[in-house]
Formats: C-alpha cells, structure tokens, sequence
C-alpha cells in the first residue's frame, strides 16, 4: 500500500500530527508527508490512501486545505482512499459561551470530509480531531499517540 500524508498547518500542531501519521504509516507500505503547497498530481495518482489534515479556524478548514480538495481531478482520485483529520480545542474544557459557540460552527474535519463525500471520493475513516490546549498549542497530552493508533486503524481498513 502506498500513502500520502498532506497537511497545512498554522503553528506547527497539525504538520506534528501528521508526522506521527506518516512515520506510523511507514510501517505498513511506502509513505510520503508533504505540505498542501508541495503536492503534485503525481504524488496523488501514486498514493492508495490519501490522508489530509488542518487546523480549525473558525470553524472550518484553512482555505488551501478547502482548494487543494476541491482541485484534485476526478480521474486521477478514482480508486483512492481517503482519511481527514484537524486540529482543535477540546469543547468540554471551554465556557459555556465558547462550547456553544464551536457546537454550532464545528470542525475543519468534518466539513474537509463532507467535501471531499461530494467529490464522490471514498472516506474510510469518521472525521478525527486532535486536541490542541491553545490556539499556539501545545498539543494534548496523549494525542500523538492517538494519532499513531488512527494510523495503524486506517491502515487495516
């Protein structure tokens, strides 16, 4: 199996979680990390499992991340399998206001994978966030190595 990591990542969390990624899913078949900026079609067209990844900004995934999704042509992402995830604050560890607040606009995961369900590609995995403690982080106690157990599921799926 082949697997491309790719990420946009504002202060470092989410180019982290996708490390984690990439080195868990090295064990199973070739894998290659690159920022969105540096993806080429050919790197897609080699991938069997692609693996997409950003931050939530207001509720949503960063611009690049939406237009790198919404770019890759249908005929190259035929066959291909698809995994998202993002990085967040925890809801529950918010005020009440903030809890409401991010209840309503949601996470960059979610909408990353509604777009790509459109795109009428198959998403393997349920959307995953991992917790950031501040916008700048650090990230979580624990969540790297709940991402390498992400990537060890998604690599048996």
């Amino acid at each position: 199996m082949k697997y491309l990591v790719t990420y946009d990542s504002a202060y470092g969390n989410t180019a982290r979680i996708a490390d984690v990624i990439s080195s868990s899913l090295s064990e199973y078949g070739k894998t290659a990390m690159k920022q969105l900026e540096d993806v080429t079609d050919k790197d897609v067209k080699h991938a069997d499992l692609i693996v997409i990844g950003s931050p939530t900004q207001g509720g949503r995934p960063t611009g690049p991340t939406l237009q790198f999704i919404e770019a890759l042509p249908a005929k190259v992402m035929r066959g291909k399998k698809i995994a998202v995830f993002d990085t967040r604050f925890d809801m529950e560890a918010q005020k009440f206001g903030l809890r409401i607040l991010m209840r309503t606009i949601g996470y960059a995961a979610t909408k990353m994978a509604s777009a790509a369900k459109r795109r009428g590609w198959d998403v393997i995995s349920r959307p995953m966030g991992f917790i950031v403690n501040d916008t700048k982080g650090p990230l979580r106690d624990g969540e790297t190595e709940r991402a390498a157990r992400w990537a060890s599921d998604l690599a048996h799926v």
